[in-house]
């Protein structure tokens, strides 16, 4: 990355397959513990099995079975056995907590017939913190949980467009935004548990091919705080050109 040119507030990158955009700002660096972002080519290169975490924390992805596609600058994960695994993350304040991705959905039923896909899961236990698809009805949602069972679910969305999920935790109460607009809100003062690696794309307790992710992931982030609201809207803004939102 580097400063555009004459502009302190562009920032221009490349993409592994030689696109080049302009972020019009850069996303928020403070209490990042996990930062990957495939259409930096200082994250993925476009081969290898590693998602390079610019967080600078050292939590990179080892992909297994996702594969890059440069029609989206994303990876694809194909609702089968594909995942991410993260490792152990270090750092977690268990009570304090933002999760962000750029997602975009093929189907929201696995092909084992499951109607829930993680797309970020990580915790341990029942004390667990995760973004979600799910098929209800007829109905596609996207689902951010805390703990053993506090939810909250968007309004319906549709297969084949990118959206931006951002979800908040302080301890005393959740927030899901969907695009930057406030989906909901939930009550929760459970504290999150942090043994178990952080995973992208299934429930890594599942057996292989269980509640697995159909779709594409490009950009993915942990925070250990919550982020303000003039600081979700920077994230959204620094990509939503990108992602034609």
């Amino acid at each position: 990355m580097g400063v555009f040119s004459g502009q302190t507030n562009l920032w221009m990158y490349g993409t592994p397959n030689g696109k080049t955009y302009v972020a019009k700002n850069v996303v928020v660096q403070d209490s990042l513990l996990l930062n990957l972002d495939s259409t930096a080519s200082g994250s993925y290169s476009g081969s290898g099995n590693t998602w390079t975490d610019l967080s600078g924390q050292g939590n990179h992805g080892t992909i297994n079975g996702a594969t890059y596609t440069s029609a989206e600058d994303a990876f694809y994960f194909d609702g089968y056995n594909d995942r991410v695994g993260c490792g152990d993350i270090t750092g977690f304040n268990t009570n304090k907590l933002t999760l962000e991705a750029w997602v975009n959905v093929n189907s929201f039923t696995g092909n084992d017939g499951d109607t829930t896909g993680f797309i970020i899961q990580g915790g341990g236990t029942s004390l667990d913190f995760d973004l979600q698809t799910i098929k209800s009805g007829s109905t596609n949602k996207f689902n951010f949980r805390i703990g053993s069972s506090t939810n909250i679910s968007s309004g319906s969305v549709s297969t084949d467009t990118w959206y931006h999920l951002l979800a908040t935790y302080d301890g005393s109460s959740m927030e899901f935004y969907l695009n930057n607009s406030s989906v909901g809100t939930n009550s929760s003062t459970e504290t999150f548990q942090n043994t178990r690696n952080v995973e992208l794309g299934r429930y890594p307790v599942a057996s292989e091919n269980a509640f697995q992710l159909d779709g594409y992931l490009s950009v993915v982030r942990i925070y250990n705080d919550v982020l303000t609201s003039d600081e979700r809207e920077k994230n959204f803004n620094a990509y939503r050109e990108r992602f034609g939102v």
